[in-house]
């Protein structure tokens, strides 16, 4: 028990020093008679430097960036082109409509696969790295930038 009241009078004086210190004083010498009230003081001094409430900080920090996320921490779609199959028009409304959902992005995949389960063959669009399927990417790219989204 003395071990713990030593260690507890060594950290208050190391606390009433940094307080003099922040307060602009000439540090003092500590006596336990005004250790305590000096203690106070310094309590007085940290609380004014230091949030009172560093956990509903945090809490609420935390709120605000579910509620508006940095770009690092925004979803990001897969972006399914089955079997080529987009226009301008389609890329144009499925990025803003992305974008009004808080995606801060979208990897694009240009494959087939819609016949799987018994669904139909969606029909073809261009193919893949032709200058047509380029145009369209190009374009999605643009109108991604227009939204601040990225695109991979």
């Amino acid at each position: 028990m003395k071990t713990n009241l030593t260690l507890v009078l060594v950290l208050l004086s190391a606390i009433c020093l940094v307080a003099d210190v922040v307060s602009g004083q000439e540090p003092q010498q500590n006596s336990r008679q005004n250790l305590m009230q000096r203690f106070t003081s310094a309590r007085r001094v940290v609380a004014t430097n230091v949030s009172a409430d560093p956990l509903n900080d945090s809490a609420d920090s935390l709120v605000a960036g579910f509620k508006t996320p940095p770009d690092s921490a925004k979803l990001w779609a897969y972006w399914w082109w089955l079997n080529g199959n987009v226009d301008k028009d389609s890329i144009t409304n499925d990025l803003t409509e992305m974008s009004k959902q808080g995606f801060g992005g979208a990897i694009i995949f240009d494959a087939g696969g819609a016949s799987q389960d018994g669904n139909n063959n969606v029909p073809a669009g261009p193919t893949f790295g032709t200058p047509e399927w380029r145009e369209l990417y190009k374009h999605a790219l643009k109108e991604a930038a227009k939204l601040g989204m990225s695109i991979s």
